[in-house]
């Protein structure tokens, strides 16, 4: 989506009534902001065809199809600044649409549109939820690229997405993007395991977490880390894969690739594993711990030798 001139001619004909427009809401019942038009008001096309139009204490902007994008909604004041090509607002509703039915909300007490660098920004504390996916999250500032179409949320990130709970220090996606991506020392919660590594990335129609930089799980009496820890939702399973390291108790393996199953209470370890025990080390292809059996089996070509 890119801003076009009519950005500007809405905005400066909206201010030839005074440098500055200010619009306040007086509901003392407060109720929460109606739904936006669907497509843009007749008087806004008259204005070079404009995808932006003030209406009481709302702003709407459409792409170049007519269709609405975004909407914003105050309970307290927006202002629009000739001079700085800028639009303050307080006690804000804003919805990104998403596709025909997924709707994201921010709710937030402040923000700022620069229509020069084609930025929007929530601040003071935002939360936001999604209408379709199961997902939402608080964050102490979003901001949205108009350009770019993406969204990054900074300050203490505390976010679910189906069952995955996820703490972080940012949050970045786009408004058609199939992805979510969370940096800054981030904490992922699934079931009984608990993840953490510098990167995460969702993918959203899989309803899969990968892991990266650090990554370490911990969970159903193991503790693991890996180059790579991938937690599937559809499956109720663990994958780690690249220098994979799981302890249990007193014992410590290493492999190239592992699998935790969550209904099985089992660690499957692969490729070139070594267990290390008290006074005893195994070496073999195949590892299963079983959480549920107390049992540790090793297969393929395995070599035992004790240690004193």
């Amino acid at each position: 989506m890119k801003l076009r001139p009519g950005y500007l001619v809405a905005l400066a004909a909206l201010v030839v009534t005074g440098t500055v427009i200010g619009v306040a809401v007086r509901n003392s019942k407060r109720e929460k902001p109606q739904p936006p038009p669907s497509r843009p008001s007749q008087e806004m096309e008259t204005l070079d065809k404009a995808r932006l139009d003030l209406d009481d204490v709302q702003l709407n902007d459409y792409d170049e199809n007519g269709d609405l994008v975004w909407s914003v909604k105050s309970h307290g004041s927006i202002e629009l600044d000739r001079a700085t090509m800028s639009a303050r607002g307080t006690d804000i509703f804003w919805e990104l649409r998403r596709g025909e039915e997924d709707v994201l909300t921010v709710v937030a007490p402040s923000f700022l549109i620069d229509y020069t660098a084609k930025k929007i920004r929530f601040e003071d504390g935002v939360e936001s939820h999604s209408s379709l996916e199961g997902f939402e999250f608080k964050a102490e500032a979003v901001s949205y690229d108009m350009g770019t179409q993406r969204l990054r949320a900074d300050g203490d990130i505390q976010a679910k997405f189906r069952d995955y709970s996820l703490r972080a220090g940012a949050l970045a996606f786009g408004r058609v993007d199939e992805t979510l991506n969370l940096t800054d020392d981030v904490e992922l919660r699934y079931a009984q395991y608990v993840g953490t590594a510098k990167n995460v990335v969702i993918d959203k129609p899989a309803n899969r977490a990968t892991l990266t930089g650090g990554a370490r799980v911990e969970g159903g009496g193991y503790s693991g880390r890996a180059d790579r820890i991938e937690v599937d939702g559809e499956k109720k399973q663990v994958r780690l894969t690249g220098s994979v390291a799981i302890s249990r108790g007193a014992l410590r393996a290493q492999s190239a690739k592992a699998l935790l199953d969550r209904k099985a209470q089992r660690a499957e370890m692969r490729g070139g594993v070594k267990l290390v025990g008290e006074g005893f080390t195994a070496r073999g292809q195949k590892l299963v711990l079983d959480a549920a059996k107390s049992t540790a089996t090793m297969s393929g070509g395995v070599k035992f030798s004790t240690t004193r």
